[in-house]
């Protein structure tokens, strides 16, 4: 079973209430001095809005940096050039969100802002598991995890498992997946996160989905649909109707199953999520290839081709690849099937090119790190073998000046029995 249709990663169900963001916009309507703590309502708004409305968020943040620039508030900086990787990475600019994310972990490594560290890292594995480097995108969420983990932040902590869940599910480990994503649920269940909630559901039913179990992934759908309504999530929302799609597609229930994936388009184009238009319009050419509407398929086919594009998502250019190649098929266009299957093969020895370099690099890290580590246990041993020699040489110091005292003590005592000799 393919594991293409979306699966949202782990800051995507982000809808905020609206109160808060009333309330956001207010505060800084009201701040009439330009100081710190408006850069820093600029920063938190941005947050807000990164993945309900990028465009206003790119704003927001560019006014908290040009604010901070003049400041020299390192924090607000770093801030600032998190959300605007924020926003590239929501939009599809992976490349342009990594380089923003570095540059924040620079400074918050800086600040040592552990909180701030953890959540940039986090959009650094985002960023490269959109890239397909897993090794890369691995490393960064469980450095996330780690610092959450250290400052005994649950919801982060949760959002650092589903962002695991997430790797291992696109390397289809469903197993190890569905383990984080529990932990996720539990998590936010605990602290009472319904976005957080709502985002474990989705992934735990892509999950059940993948696994086979089409009926448990439907029920967990259908709970994450009325959450997702609850908090006004249309992401989610489109998300849900997307996966009711995909599990009428493998009912066979294709007329059905494209009437879903339609109404989860237009939700998608409404909140600008450019990547989860090219997933539904790709599982539309599968649905529109099974009813044998070839020129359907092929036209959904390109039209997630330019989408997944303009998302720099290499994966799903794979993945339409190998579907146009079945289409020419299907139609006797041999030439040109071999051509999409040739074209699918370079991208998916291209992906598997860049897990072996991200595996080299992990191993790299690994022998620099045991390295540093025998560097310092042979330090400490030769620390504690100069500490002996000291305390040995302390110790036959002391003996020295220990003898000779009693010598001199002894001389003493013999002249004074010599004199009392004498005396007698």
């Amino acid at each position: 079973m393919k594991k293409i249709f979306f699966l949202f990663a782990s800051l995507c169900v982000f809808s905020s209430y609206s109160s808060k963001k009333d309330s956001l916009l207010a505060a800084i309507r009201s701040c009439r001095v330009e100081n710190q703590s408006k850069a820093d309502l600029l920063n938190a708004f941005s947050k807000e809005l990164a993945y309900t409305n990028a465009d206003s968020a790119y704003q927001y943040a560019d006014k908290a940096n040009v604010l901070s620039v003049a400041l020299n508030y390192k924090k607000g900086k770093g801030e600032a050039a998190l959300n605007f990787a924020r926003v590239n990475e929501q939009r599809g600019n992976y490349y342009n969100a990594r380089e923003n994310a570095e540059k924040a972990k620079e400074i918050f490594e800086e600040l040592n802002d552990k909180k701030l560290l953890a959540d940039t890292y986090r959009i650094l594995s985002y960023c490269y598991s959109s890239m397909s480097n897993y090794g890369r995108a691995m490393e960064n969420a469980f450095r996330s995890l780690k610092l959450e983990e250290e400052t005994g932040n649950k919801n982060g902590m949760a959002l650092s498992y589903s962002s695991i869940g997430t790797l291992y599910f696109y390397q289809s480990d469903d197993l190890k997946a569905k383990e984080y994503f529990m932990k996720a649920l539990q998590l936010a269940k605990q602290t009472g996160n319904q976005k957080g909630q709502l985002r474990a559901l989705v992934n735990i039913g892509n999950c059940e989905f993948s696994s086979g179990n089409s009926s448990t992934a439907a029920k967990y759908f259908e709970e994450s649909f009325v959450l997702a309504e609850k908090l006004n999530d249309k992401g989610t929302m489109g998300q849900c109707l997307l996966s009711k799609g995909n599990i009428l597609f493998e009912e066979k229930q294709y007329t059905t199953a494209i009437q879903s994936i339609l109404k989860s388009i237009v939700l998608f184009e409404e909140v600008k999520y450019e990547k989860s238009v090219a997933d539904a319009q790709f599982s539309l050419a599968k649905c529109y290839t099974k009813k044998g509407d070839y020129a359907k398929a092929k036209m959904e086919y390109q039209n997630a081709l330019n989408n997944s594009r303009l998302s720099n998502d290499v994966r799903m250019s794979g993945e339409i690849y190998a579907g146009l190649a079945e289409i020419s098929r299907q139609k006797g266009d041999y030439k040109n099937a071999d051509l999409y299957e040739r074209k699918a093969q370079l991208i998916k020895d291209s992906i598997n090119a860049n897990d072996q370099s991200a595996q080299i690099a992990e191993m790299q890290i690994r022998y620099e790190t045991e390295k540093k580590e025998m560097e310092i246990k042979k330090i400490e041993q030769q620390l504690r073998l100069q500490q002996s020699e000291v305390k040995k040489q302390r110790g036959m110091a002391i003996g020295v000046i220990a003898l000779v005292i009693f010598a001199v003590l002894l001389g003493i005592a013999g002249l004074v029995f010599l004199i009392i000799r004498l005396t007698k």
